[in-house]
């Protein structure tokens, strides 16, 4: 009785079987098999989607891993379907899905490097490099941490993991926050920001969709010392400029107080010369015309130096004027060959040049200054001007058959208080201002200058000029620091 009650319940849970000719065959399965088999496919087919999931979104290296898991996966599942639906006659088909994915496992291993090394080197790699590395789920919550994190934030590895990112790590929070669903550069994210006495960069990477991640990289690199180095080139610049302008100050000081008194050296000198206040001899004449020559070529210096000051703080002002071009290069000609030192001043244009719109003061100071540096290094030679209309431009050109400038001082040639060879300033005198000014007035009249030197030949420099300074608005104009007045 109690053999037939357990055949009974084994019927109802179970299933039952009887012995045929063809061998033991089930008759009927029962509801426990049932629900044991539907809990059974019902676990499987999470993990499959779980797997599934995860290999999902994967990059397209790994897409043949991919596909063999996949299959891997179902061959036991399709095996153990056949078998219990009949289709093969009651043969337990298992066994063969299981040998399947034995087989597909190896052949993985071989072709796709299935369950390679590779992870584990990552893994070495991640946990040795100085950056922090934090894995995030959707919910912002530490999956993974490496040891450069954990020291980078002053913690644990273990108290890192499971945590919310917001308690670990509040600013990394706020910068998934900031550029949540945003597109950045290339799809990640960066931020600087100061953290327990360090500078930290942050770099944010999606994990999957980058519209719907499933997940982030956070990265934080150490860039404390990189920061220091740029405060501290900044903080360079700032006093190197800062020491310019008082130089320029200066200097315009200094130019302002020299010549109030020097004014007066020449003036009374001038009445000397004249002998307003007695007669000379032929020596006191002598004395009294080189104090002149001195005191004005000293005057000429501090006038420099005080257009050197305007230029470089921008307080000069343009007073634009119709200029008739050939008459003012006769001008600058007739005024300058007197100073020309046994050269030859020729000039090379034509009388067609017409009128441009400039400040024809500022001009002449710019051709003043080249013409006489071409005179200060040409012995016995041709100093030539030379004036052509190019399309809305002039173009002046100053030639001369001197010494020539070495290539390797031309990038300093306008730059203040420089002169291609430091011994040439004991030759040939000069305070190496001259050029400066040309650069800063030619810029000042919306131009541009070039040089084309050969070393014991001589030099060429010329000067491209808009006919009209106010349509040109030179960069000082539209900075609001020099004011165009027509």
């Amino acid at each position: 009785q109690a053999l037939v009650g357990r055949i009974a319940i084994r019927k109802t849970v179970w299933y039952d079987y009887t012995f045929g000719a063809n061998g033991f065959v089930v008759d009927a399965y029962g509801l426990g098999f049932a629900v044991f088999t539907a809990a059974s496919y019902l676990m499987f087919l999470i993990g499959l989607a779980l797997l599934l999931g995860a290999l999902w979104y994967r990059p397209r290296t790994y897409w043949g891993q991919r596909t063999i898991l996949t299959g891997l996966t179902l061959a036991p599942l399709i095996a153990n379907v056949l078998y219990l639906s009949g289709v093969v006659g009651g043969i337990d088909l298992s066994p063969v899905g299981l040998a399947i994915a034995i087989g597909g496992v190896a052949f993985g291993m071989v072709r796709y490097n299935v369950l390679d090394l590779v992870p584990v080197a990552r893994d070495v790699v991640v946990d040795t490099m100085s950056a922090g590395v934090l894995v995030l789920d959707r919910r912002q919550r530490v999956l993974d941490a490496n040891p450069g994190a954990a020291r980078l934030l002053g913690d644990e590895v273990e108290n890192l993991l499971g945590a919310p990112l917001e308690h670990v790590f509040a600013a990394g929070a706020a910068l998934i926050s900031l550029h949540s669903g945003a597109d950045c550069n290339n799809n990640r994210c960066y931020d600087l920001i100061e953290h327990r006495g360090c500078w930290l960069e942050l770099s944010l990477t999606p994990l999957g969709d980058t519209k719907r991640p499933y997940g982030r990289l956070l990265v934080l690199r150490d860039v404390t010392e990189q920061v220091d180095t740029e405060n501290a080139l900044r903080r360079a610049v700032n006093e190197a400029e800062a020491a310019n302008d008082a130089k320029v100050r200066l200097l315009a000081t200094m130019s302002h107080e020299l010549r109030t008194p020097l004014t007066g050296i020449l003036g009374f000198s001038e009445l000397l010369r004249e002998e307003l206040v007695g007669p000379l001899n032929e020596a006191q004449h002598d004395y009294v015309g080189n104090v002149l020559e001195s005191g004005e070529h000293l005057l000429g210096l501090i006038n420099d130096l005080l257009s050197y000051a305007k230029l470089e703080f921008g307080e000069a002002m343009l007073d634009v004027r119709e200029v008739v071009v050939p008459d003012l290069l006769d001008e600058i000609i007739e005024a300058l060959t007197p100073a020309m030192r046994q050269n030859t001043l020729l000039g090379d244009y034509s009388r067609g040049l017409g009128t441009i719109y400039t400040d024809p003061v500022q001009l002449k100071e710019l051709l003043r200054h080249l013409l006489d540096n071409a005179a200060k290094f040409t012995h016995s030679g041709t100093v030539t001007l030379v004036a052509r209309r190019e399309d809305e431009a002039l173009i002046l050109s100053v030639r001369d058959t001197g010494i020539g400038i070495a290539p390797d001082y031309l990038p300093d040639l306008f730059k203040a208080f420089s002169q291609a060879d430091t011994s040439y300033t004991r030759h040939y005198g000069g305070s190496g201002i001259g050029l400066a000014l040309v650069g800063h007035i030619c810029r000042l009249l919306g131009g541009t200058i070039t040089v084309d030197s050969t070393l014991g030949e001589g030099s060429s420099f010329t000067v491209r000029l808009p006919v009209d300074v106010r349509e040109a608005s030179p960069p000082a104009a539209r900075d609001g620091l020099v004011r165009v007045r027509a």
